[in-house]
C-alpha cells in the first residue's frame, strides 16, 4: 500500500470503499453494485513494492506542485509556496518522519496541516518535472545540507529556497 494503515484508520476502510464505489459509479467504472469489472484492479489487492514505487512516481509527476520536505525542526515546507506545514494528526504518516511527501490538500485549524499524503523520494521531483525543478535542492527549502540520497533542487526562475 502507499502508506501502512494505522490502528486509527483500519476502521475507516468501509467508508473509503463506499466513497470509491460512489466515485466509480459516477464515472461509469463499475456496475453500480460495488462489483469491479474484470479490466479494473481490485482495491482489495495490495500493491507490490515495485507497484507502490511506480504509483508514487506517477503521483509525483502529476502533483509535483504539492510536494513538501521536512525541516530539521520536524515541520515541513512546501516547495512551491514555501509555507510551513505539518502532517495532520489523523494521517497514517503522522508519526513517521518522511523526508519528502506529496499532499492532496492543506487544511487550516490551529495550524496549517497537509492531508491525504504519501511519501516520495525528493530526487524524483527533478526527474519527473525537470521543467520546474533543477537538480539541486529539495533540502534547500529546509536550509539544511542535503543527505546523500536527497539532492538539492531549485525552482526554475524562482531562485533558491534559502
Amino acid at each position: 500500500s502507499i502508506a501502512a494503515p494505522s490502528r486509527l484508520h483500519r476502521g475507516c476502510a468501509p467508508q473509503v470503499r463506499t466513497q470509491l464505489v460512489a466515485t466509480a459509479r459516477r464515472l461509469g467504472l463499475g456496475d453500480g453494485d460495488g462489483r469491479v469489472p474484470d479490466g479494473v484492479a481490485s482495491a482489495a489487492q495490495p500493491l507490490s513494492s515495485e507497484e507502490s514505487v511506480e504509483l508514487r512516481r506517477a503521483l509525483a509527476a502529476a502533483f509535483f506542485l504539492q510536494a513538501a520536505v521536512r525541516r530539521p525542526s520536524g515541520d515541513y515546507v512546501t516547495l512551491v509556496s514555501r509555507q510551513t506545514v505539518s502532517i495532520h494528526p489523523s494521517s497514517a504518516l503522522f508519526s513517521r518522519r518522511a523526508p519528502c511527501v506529496l499532499y492532496n490538500e492543506l487544511v487550516f485549524t490551529t495550524r496549517l496541516y497537509m492531508r491525504d499524503l504519501t511519501t516520495i523520494e525528493a530526487a524524483w521531483l527533478a526527474e519527473v518535472a525537470p521543467h520546474f525543478f533543477k537538480s539541486g535542492a529539495a533540502a534547500a527549502a529546509t536550509g539544511a545540507a542535503p543527505s546523500a540520497g536527497q539532492p538539492r533542487m531549485r525552482i526554475h526562475g524562482g531562485g533558491s529556497f534559502r
